[in-house]
C-alpha cells in the first residue's frame, strides 16, 4: 500500500514482490516498457474510501481511462483510451482487483475503468469505474488527458 491508499479503513497484508507479479508473457499486450499494474492481495470483503482528491490522485506516477476487452484466470486485458499521467501504453494486463464498495470482482468486460498507480500498484481508493464523478476527479487532478 502506498501513501495515496493510506485514508482506506482496512489494509490488505502485503504479499510478497514475487506473489503479486504476474509471469512473463511473450504474448502479453503490455511492451516490456509498461509492465503490468500489480495490485495489493484482496482484502476480503468491502473497505470504505474516503473522495479522491488531487493531492492523492497527483501521488500517482500513471493515471488513465481504459476500457476492459478481456478477463481471464483473474487477468484484466485493459485497451487504454485517456491517459491522464504518465505512459501507460496502449493496453495492459493487470489482475484483478477487489471492488472496495462490494468486496467482489471490479473489473467487467466491456466497461470502462479510471486506474491510478505508483510504482507498479494500482490504487485501490483511486482506481474504479469510470463514473461522471470519478473522471471529473481526474481531470480535475490532471487535466483533460490525451486520448488515443
Amino acid at each position: 500500500m502506498h501513501d495515496a491508499d493510506a485514508h482506506a479503513s482496512s489494509s490488505p497484508e502485503p504479499l510478497s514482490a514475487q506473489a503479486r507479479q504476474l509471469p512473463p508473457q511473450s504474448s502479453s499486450p503490455v511492451s516490456s516498457r509498461h509492465p503490468a499494474v500489480q495490485t495489493p492481495e484482496p482484502t476480503g470483503g468491502a473497505i470504505t474510501c474516503d473522495a479522491p482528491t488531487d493531492a492523492a490522485l497527483r501521488a500517482n506516477d500513471t493515471a488513465y481511462e481504459a476500457t476492459v476487452t478481456r478477463v481471464n484466470d483473474g487477468v484484466v486485458t485493459l485497451t487504454v483510451t485517456t491517459t491522464y499521467a504518465g505512459d501507460p501504453g496502449t493496453s495492459a494486463e493487470i489482475p484483478q482487483m477487489t471492488d472496495p464498495s462490494t468486496g467482489g470482482d471490479l473489473f467487467t468486460v466491456g466497461h470502462a475503468y479510471l486506474v491510478a498507480s505508483t510504482g507498479g500498484f494500482a490504487s485501490d481508493c483511486l482506481t474504479g469505474p469510470a463514473t461522471d464523478q470519478l473522471r471529473r476527479a481526474y481531470v480535475s487532478a490532471f487535466g483533460t488527458g490525451t486520448t488515443g
